[in-house]
């Protein structure tokens, strides 16, 4: 039951969750949804601050889609600035720590994947790397060992 019980402990003063059993993590499948969070946010954000510019600010930066927030965050918050800020500062801040919030987990789940698959590797070659170091002329002492325990 423990294997497949996923436990958290979550801090009540601080952002954090600590998995205790993350081996009961589907940690593809939860990277799969965090990243369509994590693009559904900057979706979000690209498109409320670009339909709060003027035409003339958008204009300077010669496109017609919204231009990515996190990669032109100085000139949209100056653009914003001089427009009077036409939607709270709040809520552009809130967004974007979501979304830092989002890529540090994504990092830490591909973080604890991997170390997973190396500890899981490692356990492998250490079970067949026990076993190759048995000289030959012993197997059969380890054979009739196994042997023996079964009866």
């Amino acid at each position: 039951l423990f294997q497949a019980l996923p436990l958290a402990h979550v801090s009540g003063s601080k952002k954090l969750i600590t998995l205790i059993n993350p081996q009961a993590v589907n940690l593809q499948e939860y990277k799969q949804k965090l990243a369509r969070a994590i693009d559904y946010y900057e979706r979000r954000l690209n498109l409320g601050i670009w339909r709060a510019l003027s035409q003339e600010e958008r204009d300077r930066f010669e496109s017609d889609a919204p231009v990515p927030y996190l990669e032109n965050k100085e000139a949209l918050l100056q653009a914003l600035d001089r427009l009077g800020w036409p939607i709270p500062i709040d809520d552009v801040m809130l967004l974007e720590e979501e979304i830092e919030t989002g890529k540090r987990y994504l990092q830490q789940a591909s973080d604890l994947q991997d170390t997973s698959k190396n500890d899981a590797l490692a356990a492998s070659l250490q079970k067949s790397v026990s076993i190759s170091c048995i000289p030959p002329q012993c197997m059969a002492l380890v054979k009739y060992a196994k042997q023996s325990h079964h009866k």
